[in-house]
């Protein structure tokens, strides 16, 4: 009996040691911290492919590097200590100045260090360590491997918020295909990255020629009107998207309105129209201005409105046919040139300028656009905005060839 007691008392103490010593011990973690099991959601967001299967978003996983300064032993000054700065810098490859910067900013408990994507950088870091006590969230980001060139077609999502405020798929196919994309589902596209990645080329280049302050240029195809390619300027990085304007947000091609200008010109070239009101109004709805395309994977088209031509007057009719009195976006003018060439009417070049005061922004404001309509079933629409000059910026797209383009 007093040796089964013995055996029962050295248990119990010992156990109740092991509580306290789990109880007592310091254990820190980061905000919203996930442990190293963390499971991936059941069902992954689809994917956003190309025309040829290409990805242009899928979900990946990255991981958050955080410091803990008050987890440190007795290195209490690792707040103003330079050699830890130093060691993280050299370690992960950083900047010495921008990792001593977040030291310095002491707003936060843990200190943002790095977010990586790179698995074998983690698993090194977790096996050998850095004498310092880290902190390693994993989440889900989405990459986006086309990166800016490629922007305004997929958007950005953060499926690794869904729980906050931000809605999941927050611009572009991502918004508008969300809930699709949230089922598992991938969605297919028609954009063609040679031709997405050609024309980014040729709109920066026109950007950097003319100095524009804005730009778009979009890719049509005729028989079915689709998209190949889109881009605009300013552009974001989809991957970096929470340091990114609304300037750079806004796709120009779909929600910024514009006079057309001369472009409308060669589309109303036929004097038995032209003298008409209730012509030219059914001409404009039949190429598709003052109408909402059908377009699916695209959440929101700006719409620019044409009165009725019962309330038009003389003059009206006249700024009309002059390319005036209603706005338009880049891809409802693709669409009207496309509509045309279907029409056995294919215009192979057209240039305009349009210079019109902004009620929006209080300024007068120039668009140059330049169109190239192929019997490659292609149209591209060029739009550059307030180039730093306007003679310039003619010659320099009078000399500009994309045959070599949309030839592809």
């Amino acid at each position: 009996m007093n040796k089964r007691y013995v055996l029962a008392t050295c248990a119990l103490i010992t156990i109740v040691s092991c509580m306290i010593v789990v109880l007592t011990s310091e254990r820190p973690q980061c905000p919203n911290y996930k442990s190293d099991n963390y499971q991936f959601p059941q069902m992954a967001r689809g994917q956003i492919l190309a025309a040829d299967k290409t990805v242009l978003a899928e979900d990946e996983p990255f991981w958050d590097i955080h410091l803990d300064p008050l987890a440190n032993g007795d290195r209490t000054n690792v707040w103003t200590d330079s050699r830890a700065a130093s060691l993280i810098a050299d370690k992960l490859a950083l900047d010495f100045n921008e990792v001593k910067s977040k030291f310095d900013s002491k707003g936060n408990r843990y200190v943002p260090i790095k977010k990586t994507r790179d698995a074998k950088e983690i698993a090194t870091l977790k096996k050998y360590g850095l004498g310092l006590r880290l902190c390693i969230e994993k989440r889900i980001g989405r990459r986006n491997p086309l990166g800016r060139a490629a922007c305004h077609v997929t958007g950005f999502s953060m499926p690794s918020e869904r729980s906050s405020d931000l809605p999941v798929g927050a611009s572009e196919i991502e918004l508008a295909a969300d809930e699709m994309l949230q089922n598992g589902l991938c969605l297919e596209t028609d954009i063609i990255p040679e031709l997405q990645l050609g024309l980014y080329k040729l709109l920066s280049n026109a950007v950097s020629h003319t100095e524009c302050k804005s730009a778009n240029a979009i890719i049509l195809e005729h028989r079915f009107e689709h998209i190949l390619a889109l881009v605009n300027y300013p552009d974001f990085d989809p991957n970096e998207h929470k340091v990114a304007t609304q300037d750079q947000l806004l796709n120009r091609c779909l929600k910024s309105l514009e006079h057309p200008g001369a472009m409308l010109r060669p589309l109303l070239n036929n004097p038995c129209i032209t003298n008409d009101s209730r012509l030219v109004y059914n001409r404009l709805k039949h190429l598709g201005f003052g109408t909402r395309p059908n377009i699916h994977y695209w959440n929101d088209v700006a719409v620019g409105r044409i009165p009725e031509p019962e309330h038009w007057t003389e003059r009206y009719h006249d700024t009309v046919l002059k390319g005036g009195g209603f706005f338009t976006t880049t891809y409802h003018i693709a669409i009207a040139y496309a509509r045309s060439a279907k029409e056995s009417n294919p215009i192979p070049r057209a240039m305009s300028s349009c210079f019109y005061y902004d009620t929006d922004t209080g300024s007068f404001t120039n668009t140059v656009n330049i169109i190239e309509a192929t019997a490659n079933d292609k149209t591209l629409v060029l739009c550059l905005k307030n180039p730093a000059s306007n003679f310039a910026c003619r010659k320099y797209l009078s000399e500009l060839d994309v045959n070599a383009l949309i030839a592809k």
